[in-house]
C-alpha cells in the first residue's frame, strides 16, 4: 500500500508538472531552481489565466509571422495561452525577486485580470475609445514626466488591451474571485505591464 500511494504521489505530481510550461521545466532539477510553492503558484496562475481568458495567445496566422520574424526562439517556446504567456513573463522577469514579491507579481497580475473585467463589461465604445486615446497620448511621452493621472492612464490602457485582446467581455467571474478582489490590496511596485 506504502508503495501505491508513493507512485499514485508521484504521478500527481507529474500531472501538476505538465501545468508548468515546457521551457521552465528545467528550472525544477536545475542549478537555478524553483520553489514548489512557486511552481505551485505558477500552475495556478495557468490555470486561472486560462480560465478567464476567452482567446488564444497566439493564433496560428499570427504564429507563422512571428516564427518568421522570430525565428525558432517562438517556437522552441510554443506560448500559445495567455496561462503559458504569463506564467513564462513572470518567472523570466521577476524570477530573482523574494518569494513574498513574486507572488505579489502573480497576485497583481490575477488582481489586474478581474479590474480589467469589472472596469470595461458592459460599457459603451466611446468609454473604451477614450480610455484607448489617453493611454496611447500618455505613452508618447517620456515615462519620467508622467504625473499621477498619466500613470493612471498608462494602467488602464494596459487593462483594456487585456480586455480586449484575451477576450475577457466573456470571462465568468465566480464567488472566489470576487473574495479575492475584495480583499486584494494593490501594490504601487509590481503592477503588471
Amino acid at each position: 500500500m506504502r508503495v501505491f500511494l508513493l507512485l499514485l504521489g508521484r504521478y500527481l505530481y507529474c500531472m501538476e508538472i505538465e501545468q508548468l510550461h515546457l521551457s521552465l521545466r528545467g528550472l525544477i532539477f536545475g542549478k537555478k531552481r524553483l520553489s514548489p510553492e512557486r511552481i505551485r503558484r505558477l500552475i495556478e496562475l495557468k490555470k486561472t489565466v486560462n480560465r478567464l481568458a476567452q482567446t488564444p495567445y497566439i493564433t496560428s496566422i499570427k504564429t507563422k509571422d512571428q516564427r518568421k520574424k522570430f525565428g525558432s526562439v517562438l517556437a522552441n517556446l510554443s506560448v500559445s495561452t495567455w496561462g503559458d504567456y504569463f506564467q513564462v513573463e513572470t518567472v523570466f522577469m521577476h524570477y530573482d525577486l523574494s518569494d513574498q514579491e513574486f507572488f505579489r507579481v502573480i497576485d497583481t497580475i490575477y488582481f489586474d485580470l478581474i479590474a480589467a473585467v469589472k472596469i470595461f463589461r458592459r460599457k459603451p465604445q466611446f468609454f473604451l475609445d477614450t480610455v484607448l486615446k489617453e493611454g496611447l497620448a500618455a505613452y508618447e511621452k517620456p515615462e519620467s514626466s508622467w504625473d499621477e493621472m498619466m500613470l493612471e492612464q498608462v494602467h488602464l490602457y494596459i487593462l483594456l488591451r487585456y480586455y480586449q485582446n484575451m477576450g475577457l467581455e466573456n470571462a465568468i467571474l465566480n464567488r472566489k474571485d470576487e473574495l479575492w478582489f475584495q480583499s486584494f490590496v494593490p501594490s504601487q511596485s509590481h503592477v503588471a505591464s
